[in-house]
């Protein structure tokens, strides 16, 4: 397996085997089990949850649709045997389908290492022309692009004001 935190480079490749990956030690394909619980610091996508209160720096708080808090660990288990999100603190996030890892998502200070590339040509520069590219623009301002990789299963998005990758989801995300 490559550990994506210590190859971090792998995910400039336009083809990757996602088989062969693992994230913060949780393997491509592993059961949502093997996530390390102690890790988590918010779920998302959980059938039991209406209503939920998240963020930097609060503790999570879900709510039923009666209005019941949930308890953290509940919603832990409605998602690691089914469908949802599982985020870590050091800003990873996995995608479970039936209960099996089928996406990983980087985001924060780990993609530094892949540069700043300031403009499009050079993010192409570093990941390869996509399949698919999405321009974000606001008010006739270019915010960014998203890029899309139909070989690697790879999503990476570039934020045009700061000359930054703030995102890679690798797997079955929509595009």
């Amino acid at each position: 397996m490559v550990e994506l935190f210590e190859n971090i480079d792998v995910l400039r490749q336009k083809a990757i085997y996602l088989s062969s990956l693992s994230l913060a030690g949780v393997g491509f394909g592993a059961r949502g089990r093997e996530i390390p619980r102690d890790a988590i610091v918010e779920v998302s996508g959980s059938p039991l949850v209406a209503r939920s209160s998240t963020g930097t720096n609060i503790s999570p708080t879900y709510w039923d649709a009666a209005d019941n808090i949930v308890p953290f660990d509940q919603v832990i288990d409605s998602v690691l045997d089914a469908d949802g999100m599982i985020h870590l603190e050091p800003k990873v996030s996995f995608k479970l389908v039936g209960g099996r890892v089928m996406g990983f998502s980087l985001y924060g200070s780990h993609l530094a290492a892949l540069g700043h590339p300031r403009t499009y040509d050079d993010l192409v520069g570093l990941f390869g022309v996509p399949d698919r590219e999405r321009e974000r623009v606001t008010f006739g301002d270019l915010m960014g692009y998203d890029l899309y990789y139909e070989t690697a299963r790879k999503q990476v998005c570039w934020d045009a004001l700061d000359h930054r990758v703030y995102l890679v989801c690798l797997g079955d995300y929509p595009f």
